[in-house]
């Protein structure tokens, strides 16, 4: 009787042992980790005596680390398993940053928590940041639009960034080289307008 209770017994264990071992491994696919860069500026700008502070919020859904589509049934979704290197207002500041300091010349781009104080705050919330999908199911374009406030002391300049970048074919790179293609484009774009206002000391 104690023999035929051990054997039920190892059985048993080993039973749960397996079960368990398979909740430790993860069926769903690796993520794909993109790096999302700006194109080397040509020129960088003169430079101004200016500290600019940044501050990126997001419209909700949008404040994720999954790099997102929008399919026609107006329901978001990640791009298979494609992210960004952190969630998107994070990603998004380093560039507006990045491209503030070679296209604006800005003397120092400060981010929200960064102590230094500021001689102007430009704040921007992402309004659209994915791809468009067709009743295909097929990105077709990427948008990104972006609301934008320039606060420089005694005045405020509100504006709009709206940029829409075609997708040529099915491929997932393609429709990375479109996100790449519409953030640079609208980098550029707002760059333009913040330094076209004098924020200088």
């Amino acid at each position: 009787m104690n023999k035929r209770i051990s054997v039920l017994l190892v059985t048993a264990a080993a039973l749960l042992a397996s079960g368990c071992g398979s909740l430790l491994v993860s069926k769903s696919p690796p993520s794909e980790v993109i790096w999302l860069d700006l194109p080397s500026a040509a020129t960088k700008a003169e430079p101004r005596d200016t500290a600019l502070r940044v501050v990126v919020d997001a419209a909700p859904g949008l404040d994720t680390d999954s790099v997102l589509v929008l399919d026609a049934g107006r329901r978001l979704r990640p791009l298979g398993s494609a992210q960004w290197p952190d969630h998107l207002p994070e990603v998004f500041e380093t560039l507006a940053r990045q491209s503030l300091e070679t296209g604006g010349g800005f003397r120092n781009v400060l981010g929200r928590h960064d102590v230094e104080s500021a001689d102007a705050e430009l704040w921007l919330e992402l309004r659209r940041f994915f791809g468009l999908a067709d009743h295909d199911d097929q990105v077709h374009s990427v948008v990104v639009d972006v609301a934008a406030t320039l606060r420089c002391s005694p005045a405020a300049d509100q504006f709009f960034v709206a940029v829409s970048t075609p997708v040529p074919d099915a491929s997932d790179n393609a429709v990375i080289d479109a996100y790449r293609f519409a953030t640079a484009d609208a980098l550029e774009q707002l760059t333009t307008r913040v330094s076209s206002q004098s924020c200088d000391r």
